[in-house]
Parts: structure tokens; sequence; C-alpha cells
């Protein structure tokens, strides 16, 4: 992985000392991780984004493409305003974070624990006291919010999930996705309570037939 100027390696397997000592001796390394155990430079990667810093474990999830990702925050931040925001599938953060001042309270919700380990750092880092950061399946979450933003792994939301918002009755979802298929499955089970307003494609990853898909559903009268 890398941040433009810092460069994190992984490696899985097995390396002989003086494979080790070439590349720990690399004047680019930053960090180097072996068989999962940290053993070189810096345990984490870091990122300013719009003057705001992030944190990356190994195993964080994090958009590779930030050019990309600031244009589909940006949109986002455009179309997201309350008081209570639950942000499902929060990742390290990023996007609760960059919505900090549009909320009074903010919601991040995770299941990966380095995820949540950076994102509970980027809130220190970035001295945000109104977000809060839960190391939690999605599916648990039934509190109410008058904001809800998703943005799953590829196999989308499970139908708990799409229960629990139902029950939930936000104004608005927004819903991120890297996979049109479910997507498009989701949505045929919200639309019952949503009318979708707003599609908006981000070309995450130019020249594959990748897309990441912004969606704004509001809740109907």
């Amino acid at each position: 992985r890398s941040n433009s100027k810092d460069v994190m390696i992984m490696i899985d397997g097995s390396l002989n000392d003086k494979d080790l000592i070439n590349i720990i001796s690399n004047k680019d390394l930053y960090s180097l991780y072996f068989n999962d155990k940290f053993i070189y430079g810096n345990e984490y990667l870091e990122f300013n984004i719009n003057n705001i810093k992030f944190t990356v474990y190994p195993e964080s999830f994090f958009q590779v493409n930030t050019k990309c990702m600031i244009r589909l925050y940006d949109i986002i931040k455009e179309n997201s305003f309350g008081d209570k925001l639950l942000d499902l599938y929060c990742g390290t953060g990023t996007i609760g974070i960059y919505l900090k001042d549009n909320f009074k309270y903010i919601l991040g919700v995770e299941k990966v624990k380095s995820s949540i380990k950076n994102a509970k750092l980027n809130k220190k880092l970035n001295n945000i006291d109104n977000i809060e950061f839960l190391l939690s399946d999605s599916d648990k979450i039934k509190d109410s919010f008058d904001f809800v933003i998703v943005d799953p792994p590829r196999n989308g939301l499970s139908k708990t999930v799409i229960n629990n918002l139902i029950e939930i009755n936000s104004k608005k979802i927004i819903y991120v996705s890297c996979n049109p298929n479910t997507l498009k499955r989701d949505i045929e089970m919200l639309k019952e309570k949503y009318d979708v307003v707003e599609i908006t494609p981000v070309n995450m990853f130019p020249k594959t037939i990748h897309i990441e898909s912004l969606m704004v559903l509001e809740r109907k009268n």
C-alpha cells in the first residue's frame, strides 16, 4: 500500500534473513509486515484528505483511488445534513469524519478490529468530539437515526440490515456500492418505503469493469 510518498509492504510466506535485510534497506520502505506481524518502520500509513488526517493499518479498508474518493465524499457531503447520522460499514471512519460538521452526532459501526482501531485514532488525531465508533456487526444496530449511510462490501446488505433500516425509518439513506447487482437487489427491498432520488456513478477504477455507485434514497410520505 502507498500514500504516494510512503510504502507499506505486507509479506505472506517465508523469507531468508538476506532477503529481509534487502527489503528493510530500501529507502522507500515506510512500514513492513511479515505474516501479519509488524516488524519494521511505522505501524500504519498516514493520509491527508482535505486537511483531515487518516491512518490505515494493513487490514483496514481505505479507498485506493483518493482523488475519486474525495469526489465521492463531496457528493455525499452535499446531500447529508441532520442531527444523528448512522454510518454502517464505516471502515476507518472516513465518511463519518468527513461529515463531522454536518451532524450533531455520528455513530460509525464496523466489525473489522483494525479498522475500528484506525477510526478511533483518526478521531483523536482530528480532535473530533461528536463521533463514536463501535466494533459490531451492522445487523445489530436498531437505534433511531434521522440519516443513514451504508457502504457495504460487494455482497451488499443482509436481509436483517435491510429490515432494520426500514424499522429505523430515517429521513434519508445514502447507499454507496461497488457492486451494481447487489445494489439493485437491495434497493428492490427498500423501495416499499424509500424513493430513489439520485444515482451517481464514480469511476473509481478507470479502464476496468468496476464502478462505484452512490444512491440517495428519501423516505416516502
